[in-house]
């Protein structure tokens, strides 16, 4: 599985802070605001957005954080072991 984090706010330094407090250490796309193709297509409506993408390339969980985002995580983790 993949985490995949989409921000879109204007301040770096903010963006920065909030990504460190929040512990977020996958890759994270900067977007250039809600008009961005990836905004558009992926239908984010909120910064940042998370998805959890499965090894087969499927967005399996969105907006997750905290205990759901460990949840999904656990969730594909048992999936993957049991192929």
């Amino acid at each position: 599985f993949v985490l995949l984090g989409v921000n879109n706010d204007d301040n770096h330094d903010a963006a920065r802070k909030m990504i460190a407090a929040e512990r977020m250490t996958w890759p994270i796309c900067k977007t250039t605001g809600p008009h961005d193709p990836i905004n558009q297509q992926w239908k984010v409506e909120s910064w940042p957005t998370v998805y959890v993408i499965d090894g087969n390339g499927i967005i399996r969980y969105t907006r997750v954080t905290g205990p759901a985002l460990e949840g999904a995580i656990e969730t594909l983790l048992a999936e993957a072991s049991t192929r």
